[in-house]
Parts: C-alpha cells; structure tokens; sequence
C-alpha cells in the first residue's frame, strides 16, 4: 500500500520536474546563443575600428601607403 503512494508521489513529481528541467535546457541554451552572437558583433566591430586605423608602411620605402 505505502509502495503505491510513493509511487504516485514519484510519478507527480516527475510530471513536474521534466518540463521544468525541459525549459531550463531551452532557456540555457538561448542565453548562450545570445552571448556567443554578441561576442562576435562585438569583436567584428572592434575589428573594423582598429583595421581602419591601422596603416601599414613599406619599410624601404615610408612614402608609400598600403
């Protein structure tokens, strides 16, 4: 009889904890999604700033632009 009631406790909790494990995974997931994307239009944008500012010059020859 005790075993049937642990049973159905069991049973309702796992009814519960799934779903709520399931979101967690989903939620995880986009949280790093949205990190990885902005790190990278953050670095793209770093990239450009500073590959236009950067000038290289021809050591034989400083007059001379890239």
């Amino acid at each position: 009889m005790e075993s049937n009631m642990n049973e159905g406790k069991m049973l309702k909790f796992m009814k519960i904890l799934v779903p709520v494990v399931g979101v967690g995974i989903v939620l995880t997931t986009v949280v790093f999604a949205l990190s990885i994307a902005t790190l990278v239009k953050v670095n793209k944008g770093f990239n450009d700033i500073h590959g236009n500012s950067i000038v290289t010059a021809n050591p034989t020859n400083p007059t001379a632009g890239p």
